[in-house]
């Protein structure tokens, strides 16, 4: 069970990775780390470590930290697969295995779960994914998805520069 003050603290990271801050989350996180945390705790602070590792450029780091996190998760957080799965999908493409994380991403599109913010960062990699397999126009509409998931977040805003990119006949940035 996740203590009181350690639920704060994933609140408190969540706003930093809502706003895009991710270096400041990746120094609140090791700061965390410091904490005597429980298994649990330390699967949950590891697996957004490496979601934070991808967003600033860490891929290796970040796929080598999420499998070391999957391999805890049925026995110390096993509500966090779906979650920690989708971190995995994420940094397998990043790091360049292209169509395995699509084939992870796919995969947890199809079960329709997790909160608009995961689902639109879900959506969004897999048009990152796809546009990196030169397959444009199915980029084009995942993005077009991240943006109707969560117009206003992260994701959905970064997917609305990505579409204007496409349209203006340049290529959308990471």
């Amino acid at each position: 069970m996740l203590r009181p003050w350690f639920r704060q603290f994933l609140s408190e990271g969540y706003e930093l990775a809502q706003e895009g801050a991710y270096d400041e989350l990746l120094d609140l996180l090791e700061e965390a780390g410091r904490e005597d945390l429980t298994g649990e705790e330390r699967t949950y602070l590891d697996n957004n470590r490496a979601w934070s590792l991808l967003e600033v450029g860490r891929a290796t780091e970040a796929l080598e930290l999420i499998e070391s996190v999957l391999e805890r998760v049925p026995r110390e957080a096993p509500s966090l697969t779906e979650s920690a799965r989708g971190t995995f999908g994420v940094a397998l493409a990043v790091a360049g295995y292209l169509e395995d994380g699509l084939e992870v991403l796919d995969e947890l599109l199809r079960k329709r779960a997790g909160n608009p913010w995961i689902v639109s960062a879900r959506h969004f990699y897999r048009g990152y994914v796809l546009y990196e397999l030169g397959r444009r126009e199915e980029a084009r509409e995942a993005w077009r998805r991240t943006y109707e998931v969560d117009p206003v977040g992260l994701y959905g805003t970064r997917a609305r520069a990505r579409l204007q990119m496409l349209d203006e006949g340049g290529p959308p940035y990471r």
